[in-house]
């Protein structure tokens, strides 16, 4: 069964490789585009204080076991905080992305599903 991502117009089968990008963008441009959209919902702080707390939990630990857990909670506490971004800005209408609900509200990390949303 094929997973959709879409406006109605457009669609991506989220099952089929060659429909989904190879491109991975780097810690870097990853944070400050995650950084724009808290500042666009008023929690740009909050954002913030999960990257200081995750990077101060990387830097205590050289144990590579422990650094991979880690960053999946790191991951699954961004993920959520950009849910409630989202949430907050489509609920103001101050930004309306067609499909952005259509999703399935998984987080994989590594090709392992770390978190589902209810």
């Amino acid at each position: 069964m094929s997973k959709f991502l879409g406006d109605g117009n457009s669609q991506i089968d989220l099952n089929n490789p060659d429909e989904l990008s190879s491109k991975v963008t780097d810690e870097i441009a990853t944070r400050r585009k995650f950084l724009q959209v808290a500042k666009w919902a008023g929690r740009e702080r909050d954002m913030l204080v999960l990257f200081g707390k995750f990077d101060k939990l990387m830097r205590e630990t050289n144990d590579e076991a422990k650094r991979k857990d880690i960053s999946k909670y790191g991951a699954i506490e961004v993920y959520k905080l950009l849910g409630e971004c989202f949430a907050s800005l489509k609920s103001s209408s101050a930004l309306v992305i067609p499909g952005l609900d259509s999703h399935m509200g998984e987080l994989w990390v590594d090709g392992e599903l770390v978190y589902k949303d209810k």
